[in-house]
C-alpha cells in the first residue's frame, strides 16, 4: 500500500502511524489530477479522503496504480459518514462532547485518533481546509446522526452553524489551497 500511494502521490507518506497529510495527485502533464488527505491507520493500512466530486477518478487511480501489487483498494464511502467541525470554537465544541484530550499537546494538528463523540467511537483527523482549527469526524454510517445531533446541540451557544461544500470551497480558496 505505501508504495503504491508514494507513486501516485507528491508527499512523502511513509510516516508515522497516526498522521495525516495533504497531498497531491498529478496527471503525466504534471497538472493536479486530485488532492485529499492520506492518513496511515497502520503500517500496511491508509484512509485516502478526497473531494465527493473525486470519487471515481480516485479510485480508478489507486486501482490502476495497486494492479499488479499485493495492495488492496477498498472503497468505505458507504460505511463512514464525514462531519467536519472547524472554527475558532471547534475544539471548545468538541471538547464539549468528548472526554478524549483534544488539546495541542495532545492531539496535534495533521494527526488522527480514535476518540468518543457522544455516544459513538470514531476517526478524527486533526485537520482544515478552511484556515482556521479544525476537525474531521469519521464515525461509521450507523453513528452519524448521533454524531451530528449531538455536535449541533452542544454548539448553539458557540454559534455553531452548517455550512455546504461551496462555502467551504471558498474558504480554501481564501487560505490558499489548491485544487
Amino acid at each position: 500500500a505505501l508504495r503504491v500511494l508514494q507513486h501516485v502521490c507528491t508527499q512523502d507518506l511513509d510516516v508515522a502511524v497516526g498522521r495525516a497529510v495533504y497531498t497531491l495527485v498529478l496527471n503525466r502533464r504534471g497538472g493536479i489530477d486530485l488532492d485529499g488527505t492520506v492518513t496511515r491507520l497502520a503500517a500496511d493500512r491508509f484512509l485516502v479522503v478526497t473531494p465527493t466530486v473525486s470519487h471515481t477518478i480516485t479510485m480508478s487511480l489507486l486501482r490502476n496504480a495497486a494492479r499488479g501489487t499485493a495492495a488492496a483498494v477498498f472503497d468505505a464511502t458507504s460505511g463512514l459518514a464525514t462531519i467536519a467541525v472547524m472554527g475558532p470554537a471547534s475544539r471548545a465544541l468538541l471538547q464539549r462532547v468528548s472526554p478524549d484530550d483534544l488539546s495541542n499537546e495532545a492531539f496535534p494538528w495533521g494527526t488522527a485518533q480514535q476518540i468518543e463523540v457522544g455516544r459513538t467511537s470514531l476517526l478524527c483527523i486533526r485537520i482544515s481546509f478552511v484556515g482556521e482549527l479544525g476537525y474531521e469526524l469519521y464515525p461509521a454510517t450507523e453513528g452519524a446522526v448521533d454524531v451530528y445531533d449531538t455536535v449541533m446541540a452542544a454548539g448553539a451557544d458557540l454559534g455553531v452553524r452548517r455550512a455546504g461544500y461551496h462555502a467551504l470551497d471558498s474558504l480554501r480558496v481564501e487560505k490558499g489551497y489548491r485544487h
